[in-house]
């Protein structure tokens, strides 16, 4: 078993709380606003807003002690998070309420539990997964990546990291790790906005040393195709 799995999670969440959100996530972020901007410019004047479906809602999955939910709310998000520790979720609502700002609170919802008992939402603009989803285990990631592709079907956003085959934790028979071209394959479908590969030696957050072998990865999964004139004969009168 991976020695992630008996971190002292005390000094794990210690050790990464000064740290700033996710640069995929703060990417993912920008594009999404940008891409909010633009469909307002074409926004029909004629068409209500509250006819307009609300793109808000996300899943910070592994969440830890908030480092990316937080940034998610401040924004305006409403935001699941998903943790198996319960010492993170615990110290995330503590953050909350030591903000003193209610907003941020109705904003988010927590579910403790592994990621292949989360109970998804029907639909969300975006799944975060910051280094988390390689702990899923491998035989049960297949199931997990569908269901996060599911919930995104209607042109959500996906950002985070997987481990690549060369990572040092790929013995770990618990940690799921990826090729390149198994990466193409989980993400057939998809848009790949940006994906940048990067191996070096380094260290752990609690400074054990490592090498890491890293996807870091941001996807859009594309919106349902309209029906023309071709697939539909009918519409040619």
């Amino acid at each position: 078993m991976s020695p992630f799995f008996h971190a002292d999670w005390s000094r794990y969440y210690a050790a990464v709380a000064i740290q700033p959100p996710r640069h995929t996530l703060i990417r993912t972020l920008t594009l999404f606003d940008r891409e909010q901007r633009q469909s307002a410019r074409s926004f029909s004047p004629t068409q209500s807003r509250a006819e307009t479906p609300g793109r808000n809602r996300a899943a910070d999955l592994g969440c830890g002690t908030g480092r990316d939910t937080l940034l998610l709310l401040e924004r305006g998000w409403h935001v699941l998070a998903i943790d198996a520790e319960i010492q993170a979720i615990t110290a995330l609502q503590e953050q909350i309420r030591d903000r003193d700002n209610p907003q941020l609170a109705d904003q988010l919802s927590t579910q403790c539990c592994a990621f292949e008992a989360i109970q998804w939402p029907p639909s969300l603009q975006l799944v975060n997964a910051s280094f988390s989803l390689p702990f899923c285990p491998p035989d049960r990631f297949g199931a997990v990546w569908q269901a996060i592709r599911q919930t995104l079907q209607a042109g959500g956003w996906f950002c985070g990291q997987f481990f690549g085959d060369r990572d040092e934790w790929s013995a770990y028979t618990d940690v799921t790790n990826v090729s390149r071209s198994d990466l193409m394959a989980l993400f057939q479908g998809a848009t790949i906005v940006e994906l940048e590969e990067e191996e070096y030696d380094g260290q752990t957050a609690t400074g054990s040393p490592k090498h890491w072998h890293i996807f870091h990865v941001i996807l859009q999964f594309p919106m349902p195709r309209l029906p023309s004139a071709r697939d539909c004969p009918e519409l040619n009168g």
